[in-house]
Order: structure tokens, then C-alpha cells, then sequence
């Protein structure tokens, strides 16, 4: 959204809305692990039993069983920022790519250019 509006451009009627992703981590991935191989083997464990309702039944069981613990293991994320060399070289390795850009667009974007701070 935040670039159609930069473009001048108004958003297509029906256009999803884009969320972001990642914003939870695991407090601990060795506990998650734990919990998830331990899902994983009740559900497989599942496949072998004579009907499907009580595949269907242990499947639904080992997921309220498992869906407090996770929660529980689950922290909001930081995001990051790049490292000051790494946005730099980024920075010079797209420059003629945003100046190509500028023209095409007629619009101003030496604002991506600029070094943060």
C-alpha cells in the first residue's frame, strides 16, 4: 500500500491486505523442538489407528494438548536492522537501479539513497 501511495497510485478494488509475518520467535528453540517432534509422532502415531474418527479425534486431541505449550513459548520479535556496511553496500550496488527507477517514474527518490542518521 505504502508504495502505490509513494507511485500516486490508488489501490485496486479487492486487493488483499498485506501483513507482516514473523512477528513472534520461539523463547527457546530447544523447547520447541521438543514439543513439535513430540506433536509430530502423536500425529503420525494417529495414522495407524482403524478409523478415521479416531484419527481424526487423537489429531484434534494432540492439538489442544500442544497449543498452550507453544503459546507459552512464543515471545514478540524485535525486528532487526541491517548492519551499517551491509545497508551501505546495498545502497551502492542499487544506486544506478534507483536512479533508472527515478526517470521512469519521474519522481523524486534520492531519499533512498541517502546514508540513515
Amino acid at each position: 500500500m505504502e508504495t502505490l501511495t509513494l507511485l500516486g497510485r490508488a489501490p485496486p478494488s479487492g486487493m488483499p491486505d498485506f501483513r507482516s509475518h514473523n512477528q513472534q520467535r520461539w523463547r527457546s528453540r530447544k523447547v520447541a523442538r521438543a514439543l513439535m517432534g513430540a506433536y509430530r509422532l502423536g500425529e503420525s502415531a494417529s495414522c495407524h489407528l482403524p478409523t478415521k474418527l479416531l484419527r481424526n479425534s487423537v489429531v484434534v486431541g494432540l492439538g489442544l494438548l500442544f497449543y498452550a505449550p507453544l503459546r507459552a513459548n512464543l515471545a514478540q520479535a524485535t525486528p532487526r536492522s541491517l548492519p551499517a556496511g551491509l545497508r551501505s553496500a546495498l545502497r551502492e550496488r542499487f544506486r544506478d537501479d534507483v536512479g533508472c527507477l527515478t526517470e521512469l517514474l519521474g519522481r523524486d527518490l534520492s531519499a533512498w539513497l541517502k546514508a540513515d542518521g
